[in-house]
């Protein structure tokens, strides 16, 4: 990366949004960060300003649109003035949907300088506390520029409506797949992740209850993103409706085999049932004991009943506290 387009980028926009964004993390989505932000993913002019999960702010910018400024092509200052800068967090953790999000602001540039402060300025001890559990004492939150701090826990009569409400359609989308497809062939829905074809592709998995099957979805990268770049866009309920539904094998080693098997997939009828998927997913055993499960799926039911477990006193306390730390 050019030193003098990161530099100039770090300085006008950490100058714009009242915060620091150290010149180490302005970035590009060339590598993109996993799941969460594919390689070269970014809408053309829609950079992201994110929080991470170590608590630093960090930017990046669509591949592309740094190449033009890195060429001449288009200023600096003309670019962010330009752009539809869009602001939220990567918190990472596994899940996709709860793991990063961000939505735009504003149309253009970045003008409204205290809402945007405001919003990563708290948007910094909720990550803290969604990292570490740590929250903020009286005198950290006295020196603190944001008040009436919802999140506090010396505000009185806190309320969040007057905050960003970060309201994601991925996860609308995500729990209307969810219900229609647990509806129709009567298993659970448990995981979320994005795939580049535009269809729902059902994965199997080890069920998370003792009588049902529990899957994963997927569902289109590109749908995905931009879901997050213009909210309200969608008529969610036609968009699920208009998927076709794929039952898949995901890619896996098997036994006796060199190399990994690739990902098969297959279009599920519209007048098929579960059954039709099971009949495909017995075609590959990569999963002995999903095959048994879900041929079976209530005989890991079939020991008896746990009897309840009495602590002492002298342990109560002691097992409490390990059990709190978990959460």
């Amino acid at each position: 990366m050019n030193n003098e387009v990161t530099s100039q980028l770090s300085d006008i926009v950490s100058n714009l949004i009242g915060l620091s964004i150290g010149e180490e993390h302005v970035h590009t989505d060339e590598n993109g960060w996993y799941y969460y932000i594919p390689a070269h993913s970014l809408q053309s002019y829609h950079p992201l300003i994110l929080r991470h999960y170590r608590g630093s702010i960090f930017m990046v910018i669509p591949t592309k649109d740094y190449e033009f400024m890195e060429s001449g092509r288009i200023s600096i200052k003309k670019y962010v003035e330009n752009a539809t800068w869009n602001f939220g967090y990567y918190w990472g953790g596994g899940s996709m949907l709860d793991g990063i999000r961000w939505m735009p602001f504003e149309e253009k540039g970045i003008h409204e300088k205290e809402k945007i402060n405001r919003y990563l300025t708290i948007l910094a001890c909720r990550t803290a506390y969604r990292t570490s559990g740590y929250i903020a004492d009286k005198k950290t939150c006295e020196r603190c520029s944001v008040k009436n701090c919802p999140f506090s826990r010396f505000t009185e009569n806190k309320s969040w409506e007057k905050e960003v409400h970060e309201e994601d359609d991925r996860v609308k989308f995500f729990m209307s797949v969810k219900e229609r497809l647990e509806n129709r062939f009567g298993f659970v829905v448990s995981f979320c992740l994005s795939q580049e074809e535009n269809t729902v592709l059902i994965f199997p998995a080890m069920g998370i209850e003792l009588d049902k099957v529990s899957t994963s979805v997927c569902l289109n990268q590109e749908i995905l993103i931009d879901m997050l770049y213009h909210p309200g866009k969608y008529e969610i309920e036609k968009l699920v409706d208009s998927l076709p539904i794929e039952a898949g094998i995901p890619e896996h080693y098997k036994k006796g085999v060199r190399g990994m098997i690739p990902c098969k997939r297959i279009t599920v009828p519209s007048d098929e049932g579960v059954n039709f998927i099971y009949d495909f997913w017995r075609k590959d055993v990569y999963s002995r004991g999903f095959l048994e499960f879900i041929d079976s799926p209530t005989k890991n039911n079939s020991q008896k009943p746990l009897k309840p477990i009495t602590i002492s006193g002298k342990h109560k306390s002691t097992l409490l506290d390990k059990i709190r730390r978990l959460f």
